[in-house]
């Protein structure tokens, strides 16, 4: 935000085609070669060598990208964090993930919250939702390829496992005592910088069901 107010507003679309090189709100050092940014963005609390270096999968990097964003850091940070990425592994789901934001609205930005634990006392489960809309929608950041046939009419790029989670997470969040969610949507952020959503839902029942399922499973002997 101080960047912003330094460097003059920059609009959506002239955002979605930053250069590090000609950008000024962007710090410099993150215009740098990689260790200098490296070494930027570790003095900024966030080392992007050892989040890497910590997983075999290098789309993690898209849940701190989105991490920086929702929580209102700079944006120039968090591009900055998409280029190391870049230059380090040759992927950009970083930047699918960045593009993919500057597409919300305010409303969005400023209600969203990231993170958020939800858990279901009457049917024993918890997890994290990646992002929830108090009151309109919850939403879940994927790195892996979309699903086989997913143009054809009907079919999205999620999994049918990435809409039960959600469905499951949209449930718990409810049992909690907040108020009940309108939509959920899938966000796949892709190594080419690209990304797709997905707007399907399972019905409760769906869940339940493989709920129930699974527990079964687990008393098999």
């Amino acid at each position: 935000r101080n960047a912003r107010r330094q460097h003059g507003p920059v609009g959506p679309a002239a955002r979605s085609s930053l250069s590090l090189r000609d950008v000024g709100w962007i710090p410099a050092a993150c215009r740098e070669r990689t260790p200098t940014r490296i070494a930027y963005l570790t003095s900024r609390g966030f080392n992007p060598n050892q989040r890497l270096d910590s997983t075999r999968d290098r789309g993690y990097i898209a849940h701190d990208v989105l991490e920086l964003l929702v929580n209102e850091a700079d944006e120039g940070i968090a591009l900055g964090v998409c280029y190391v990425e870049e230059d380090l592994f040759g992927t950009k789901y970083g930047r699918g993930v960045y593009d993919w934001w500057l597409q919300q609205n305010a409303t969005f930005r400023n209600r969203v919250r990231s993170e958020q634990p939800v858990w279901s006392l009457k049917h024993g489960y918890a997890g994290t939702a990646d992002l929830v809309v108090p009151g309109q929608e919850i939403l879940d950041l994927k790195t892996h390829k979309p699903a086989a046939g997913f143009t054809k009419p009907g079919q999205g790029p999620a999994y049918l496992g990435d809409l039960v989670q959600l469905r499951a997470y949209s449930l718990a969040w409810e049992e909690m005592g907040n108020a009940p969610l309108q939509r959920s949507r899938i966000v796949i952020a892709r190594s080419n910088g690209k990304w797709l959503e997905d707007t399907r839902q399972v019905p409760e029942s769906f869940w339940l069901k493989c709920l129930e399922m699974y527990q079964e499973f687990k008393n098999v002997k």
